[in-house]
């Protein structure tokens, strides 16, 4: 039978230390901006959601004139079902898709910013202050 004994210094377990509470952070940052950008899309089939960013090029090309025949039909399928024409429907696409691109790229910026600084972070206070103004900026719209 052997055994193996593992000796960390102090700078190794406060390196690890630290490490954990970067991972901690990260996860729930990521956590809550998957929370926030559920809300987005509250209620909303995935398969759904898949189709946004075809319809919005297909709306976007039918306003311009520009539609393929394709993308006409696409967007005739959904018009009919709702009892609208097609450029209302394509208005409302572009409208909304405008909205959750600005939302999304909100959260992104939230991401990179405080990922990056929870990641620089030299020592756990930091990485709990970096967190703490993190749920402050999101709570701000």
């Amino acid at each position: 039978m052997t055994f193996s004994l593992a000796i960390r210094t102090q700078d190794e377990l406060a390196a690890a230390g630290i490490e954990a509470a970067r991972d901690q952070a990260l996860a729930r940052v990521v956590a809550a901006l998957d929370l926030e950008a559920k809300d987005l899309s509250a209620g909303v089939p995935l398969s759904e959601q898949l189709s946004w960013g075809r319809k919005a090029a297909a709306a976007d090309a039918y306003v311009h004139g520009m539609a393929s025949d394709a993308q006409v039909r696409l967007l005739q399928i959904e018009a009919d079902e709702v009892r609208c024409s097609i450029g209302e429907l394509a208005k409302t696409i572009l409208d909304r898709a405008e909205v959750h691109a600005a939302l999304t790229a909100r959260l992104t910026g939230l991401r990179r910013t405080f990922a990056k600084r929870i990641q620089e972070a030299p020592d756990a206070d930091d990485v709990q202050l970096a967190l703490a103004e993190f749920e402050a900026a999101l709570t701000r719209r």
